[in-house]
């Protein structure tokens, strides 16, 4: 039974310490100044234009046909974006509205849209 335990506990510590390692995303507040541009169809560049610099963020949404959106909105519950906040997509005058599913730190990606 000890030894289980023992087992147990050596496989939270490994696991706590593989979530610190993991790069996590900056906090971007939308009711400030930011840039945004879409990676592909679904996913959103983001970046904070006010204060010290930040790294950016990818934000993987529940939108469609993002590649031909004009300009993004995001609604946040906190002052960081996140899971489950709200995007608001222009796309040729129209606006949908969809949600964010991810926040990750910004790595460029071989299928990322060019920059315009």
């Amino acid at each position: 039974m000890k030894i289980a335990l023992l087992v147990l506990a050596i496989a939270g510590f490994a696991v706590a310490a593989e979530a610190a390692d993991a790069p996590k995303a900056t906090c971007i507040d939308p009711s400030r100044d930011y840039v945004s541009r879409a990676l592909n169809n679904h996913e959103i560049y983001l970046e904070s234009t006010i204060g010290p610099k930040k790294p950016p963020q990818r934000i993987t949404t529940s939108c469609h046909h993002l590649g031909s959106a004009i300009s993004f909105g995001f609604s946040s519950s906190f002052h960081c974006v996140d899971q489950g906040d709200t995007v608001v997509p222009t796309i040729l005058g129209e606006s949908q509205t969809c949600r964010v599913t991810k926040v990750a730190p910004y790595v460029p990606q071989k299928d990322d849209l060019p920059m315009k």
